[in-house]
């Protein structure tokens, strides 16, 4: 679940999540990839927030990061959208754009916080899986009912894996 932005933390993390919204052309050039794009200057137009931020160690422990959800509009018969990470301020690291994607299913993207421990992939390969051991915590990425997904940083990268289909 979410933190809420509170006290200091609120002021902290304001500016930057007001500028989340315009953001979002950096993310277009690996939009469908996954990839992770350093976030660039502020240029968009139509961008918006979309899921209350979420507060985490995600790159390293005691290292408040802050994850958001945008929406950058309609792409063919989907809406695109972007899963951005901001270390916190005075870290001199620039904010990534670590997923981009298209949904078109019934059931909006939301976002929430996930504690460290061991988590099973989905498998469709009949084979077994092989557990994922998360040290930080790390993003969850969720359509309503239907499938999630835990973005997770490790080995200089944020990665993802599917836990529900």
């Amino acid at each position: 679940m979410s933190q809420p932005l509170r006290g200091r933390a609120a002021t902290r993390w304001l500016p930057r999540a007001l500028l989340v919204c315009l953001l979002a052309v950096a993310a277009h050039a690996g939009a469908g990839t996954g990839a992770s794009t350093d976030a660039a200057a502020p240029g968009a137009s139509n961008e918006q927030a979309t899921s209350l931020p979420v507060l985490g160690n995600f790159r390293q422990q005691g290292k408040r990061d802050l994850a958001m959800l945008t929406h950058y509009g309609k792409k063919g018969r989907g809406e695109q959208y972007g899963v951005l990470v901001f270390p916190e301020a005075g870290s001199g690291q620039p904010g990534k754009v670590v997923k981009t994607f298209i949904d078109s299913g019934p059931n909006a993207p939301r976002l929430s916080l996930v504690k460290p421990g061991s988590y099973t992939p989905v498998c469709h390969n009949g084979g077994p899986c092989t557990p994922v051991k998360l040290d930080n915590e790390a993003i969850s990425l969720c359509f309503g009912e239907a499938s999630c997904e835990i973005i997770y940083f490790s080995g200089g990268a944020f990665r993802e894996l599917f836990v529900t289909d």
